[in-house]
């Protein structure tokens, strides 16, 4: 058994970014992973990433609540770092884990150039 928690904190909307992928919605989240007395963190922040055609397949309303779309964000945060949970082996083995964050932030850099 995995001697960790994970633990999402908050999150921050990114602004739009001015070109053809205009309609995207960007959020850098940020979290903390404990180890298991829950005394010791590790921050860490990762950017998600979705369209407004992911927003119309998730709900069926013909409008949305800017609320609405943080609470999607926050699923797709959450849904992202339990898929990439098993990259931590242990609470002092986190590197693959920062890589993959990492990488999110320098994909999402590489679309602001």
């Amino acid at each position: 058994m995995k001697e960790f928690t994970i633990e999402l904190t908050t999150h921050k909307k990114l602004g739009e970014i001015d070109n053809s992928m205009c309609h995207n919605y960007y959020y850098v989240q940020y979290g903390r992973i404990y180890n298991a007395e829950h005394k010791r963190f590790r921050k860490f922040k990762f950017v998600v990433w979705f369209d407004i055609y992911d927003i119309c397949e998730y709900f069926d309303n013909d409008s949305v609540t800017k609320q609405e779309i943080a609470e999607y964000a926050n699923e797709i945060a959450w849904s992202s770092c339990e898929a990439n949970r098993d990259l931590i082996k242990s609470y002092d083995d986190c590197k693959q884990f920062y890589d993959w964050c990492n990488e999110t932030i320098n994909n999402y850099n590489r679309i602001c150039r």
